[in-house]
């Protein structure tokens, strides 16, 4: 049985829309995003294992560990980092630009969607 996938191409807009409004640029959006994502993960943990049965031939162990708790260490290891990750950095400035100042302001360029049919 074939299912018939939704047709994304409204939703994608809206999302680039949204991102494009700086919404997504705070540190607590990006967490709370990445504690959903988490969420996500442990409430479908049966969905995904046989995803990764299906598609990848993977035992449940091996998609725990290889796959869903890699996520959520990585996750979780991100939200402890994101604000240190997020702060400007100096850099040097060229000797023709002085008295002038140089940094760097780490920042999204691109948007993700993950889909869960």
């Amino acid at each position: 049985m074939v299912e018939e996938v939704p047709d994304f191409t409204n939703l994608h807009g809206e999302l680039r829309d949204y991102f494009d409004s700086g919404v997504t640029r705070s540190a607590q959006w990006r967490k709370n995003q990445l504690q959903g994502l988490i969420k996500m993960m442990e409430e479908n943990e049966d969905r995904f294992c046989e995803a990764l049965k299906a598609d990848l031939g993977k035992s449940k162990m091996e998609a725990v560990v290889s796959e869903i708790l890699t996520l959520k260490v990585e996750a979780r290891d991100s939200i402890s980092q994101l604000e240190e990750w997020m702060k400007p950095e100096q850099v040097g400035t060229p000797g023709l630009l002085l008295p002038a100042s140089s940094g760097l302001l780490p920042s999204s360029l691109t948007s993700h969607l993950i889909l869960l049919l």
